[in-house]
């Protein structure tokens, strides 16, 4: 007997119908296979489109992160260049001197490849650390004007201090000229006790260049000598009018003036005589070394400059180049 799932009315094996109701009691198996086959194919749509979201978040998030990782190493690379890299600084605008904040590798740096004339004007200033002479100030004079000794072209930058060394020294420990500057005892002191004081990122930057002064030979006439240390000429620091030397650089356009010439000892106000490397005879045999704080104005005779013996002790002003 077969039951009525309908009425419950109690129906023969073979009935297709319920006598009682007319309920179908037997269903079409074809009916029945394609119920199946669209509950298959409904739960097939719902996989497909739930892992169609689940790939689509899945890409989009890959997107932004990569969009922000991207954008922070740009960022990256972008601060490394600026940091490292001196000439990626745009040209300073102003040709006002300023107390450079560029540390002496930087200024080096840019000797070297070239961005010194767009970074640095004549009259600029940084410190720089001599040890037991003191933390002097050097001044930029000139660009590209030294002599570079070995013949190859010029110097980048030319400083000379604009403090004293803590040490006064003389030219000679005797009262001669004999051999001017390049026979000179201060100017092999120069180049031993102080130019080791010098610290290393600056001193192994240091070139040799071509210096010309007035020398007894044993007549006055302009010699010429090698140097990585010295101190300043007389043409040097009053123009090519201001004395006999003929030959040599120039840099009184950052020495205008009486007020420029003047040097002092750190912590003083009190004005100190310095030696200039210009040896000085007079016509009366009276001999020494100019001295720079009491130059004469331009195109004054050379023998009126104010000059000292070579065995007194005077203030010392140093220059290098780059």
């Amino acid at each position: 007997m077969k039951k009525c799932p309908r009425c419950g009315k109690e129906n023969s094996n073979n009935n297709q119908y319920c006598t009682g109701c007319g309920e179908t009691l037997i269903k079409n198996k074809n009916n029945t296979r394609k119920e199946k086959n669209l509950l298959l194919i409904g739960v097939i749509a719902v996989v497909f489109f739930l892992a169609g979201v689940a790939g689509t978040f899945l890409v989009f998030g890959r997107f932004i992160y990569s969009e922000n990782t991207d954008s922070e190493d740009t960022t990256l690379v972008s601060e490394a260049v600026s940091d490292s890299d001196p000439s990626s600084e745009t040209e300073r605008s102003s040709d006002e001197p300023i107390e450079l904040t560029d540390s002496w590798t930087d200024i080096v740096e840019a000797s070297k490849n070239g961005t010194y004339k767009e970074k640095y004007r004549i009259g600029d200033t940084k410190e720089l650390d001599l040890g037991i002479e003191g933390v002097i100030t050097m001044k930029l004079v000139a660009m590209d004007v030294d002599e570079l000794s070995d013949g190859s072209g010029y110097a980048s930058m030319t400083w000379i201090a604009e403090d004293l060394l803590n040490t006064e020294h003389v030219m000679n420990t005797e009262d001669t000229i004999e051999g001017g500057w390049p026979a000179s005892d201060l100017r092999e002191w120069l180049r031993t006790s102080i130019y080791e004081l010098i610290p290393d990122e600056v001193r192994t930057e240091i070139k040799e260049v071509r210096k010309y002064s007035m020398s007894y030979m044993p007549t006055i006439e302009t010699v010429s000598s090698s140097d990585t240390i010295w101190i300043p000429s007389c043409r040097e620091i009053f123009g090519v009018e201001g004395g006999d030397e003929d030959k040599g650089a120039e840099y009184s356009n950052a020495f205008p003036d009486e007020n420029s010439w003047k040097r002092y000892h750190l912590n003083s106000t009190q004005e100190t005589n310095w030696f200039l490397r210009s040896a000085n005879l007079l016509n009366n045999g009276e001999k020494g070394f100019i001295e720079g704080t009491m130059g004469s104005p331009l195109n004054t005779p050379y023998d009126s400059y104010q000059y000292f013996p070579s065995n007194e002790k005077l203030g010392v002003v140093i220059g290098f180049c780059f």
